[in-house]
């Protein structure tokens, strides 16, 4: 019987944007200033949330906004690592970041390791803003909208955990942790069980990890648990713990719709699109 290699495990990984210290961003890491990163992320997420557009009425939407990323430099660990996680898909979604939103506007937040180890603002339209996105070739790269539906006192509610988020941090440990759980997910059970609900509700573990500690899936994940009851309602239901989180997972949550789809460089344009044809969805 052929074996895989004993690394297999531990290079396939729910998020690339946290391992970049394993290659093509070390230098970076290590020399850039994580304090005045994250104060300046910081002082934009506070300039961010003050000009959110506002609902209209008591029907808000969140916007969950997943990347498939293609990195400026074709031979790099993240790419390697991209291959690695397309490995263990078991969604139609080939995804690796996760970022979450209030609007339409290119104006969504995200956890990321890269230049400091804290939420930051990312816009797909201006690359040069955030050290992982600048990695990546905004022309190929792709991402896709979703959104769920939700009342206006948990739409504020996900307001406010954005803006006490200060103290959350990237674990690039739990990318190793969720790794082998795709792993079992993907070649150790049966097809019909792989779905969010189907393999949780049979593979259901309590991860160990901090509360204040994640991946960009989990943070995504975090947000929603702790804001739309439904949503926390399903977790709890279903026996999940979204620390495992992937995240194509994401768009497999009840009540998260695909609204449109475009490259990074295009997301304006597709978005005052898609929003021209129904006045819910804000730019």
């Amino acid at each position: 019987m052929k074996v895989k290699p004993p690394f297999f495990n531990k290079l396939i990984i729910s998020c690339t944007s946290g391992i970049f210290l394993l290659g093509t961003y070390a230098h970076h890491v290590h020399t850039v200033n994580a304090a005045e990163i994250k104060a300046a992320a910081e002082e934009e997420i506070a300039c961010v949330l003050e000009n959110i557009p506002k609902p209209q009425d008591d029907d808000c939407y969140l916007f969950i906004r997943l990347y498939s990323p293609v990195y400026k430099k074709t031979f790099s660990s993240t790419n390697f690592l991209r291959y690695c996680i397309s490995k263990t898909d078991v969604s139609d979604y080939h995804v690796s970041h996760a970022s979450i939103g209030f609007s339409l506007k290119d104006d969504f937040f995200s956890l990321t390791q890269t230049g400091a180890s804290c939420v930051k603002v990312e816009h797909c339209t201006d690359i040069s803003t955030n050290p992982y996105m600048d990695t990546c070739d905004a022309e190929k790269s792709q991402q896709i909208v979703f959104a769920v539906k939700v009342t206006r006192e948990e739409y504020d509610r996900a307001i406010e955990l954005i803006r006490n988020s200060s103290n959350l941090s990237y674990s690039v440990l739990q990318n190793f942790v969720i790794a082998q759980y795709c792993v079992e997910r993907k070649y150790l059970t049966a097809e019909d069980e792989q779905g969010l609900d189907e393999f949780y509700r049979t593979h259901a573990k309590k991860s160990k990890q901090k509360k204040e500690l994640f991946v960009c899936s989990t943070f995504v994940a975090y947000i929603l648990d702790n804001s739309v009851d439904r949503i926390h309602d399903f977790f709890v239901e279903k026996g999940i713990d979204y620390h495992f989180l992937t995240v194509a997972d994401l768009a497999e949550i009840p009540g998260v719709r695909p609204l449109f789809s475009s490259s990074w460089e295009d997301y304006n344009r597709a978005a005052e699109e898609f929003a021209s044809s129904d006045e819910n969805f804000l730019m």
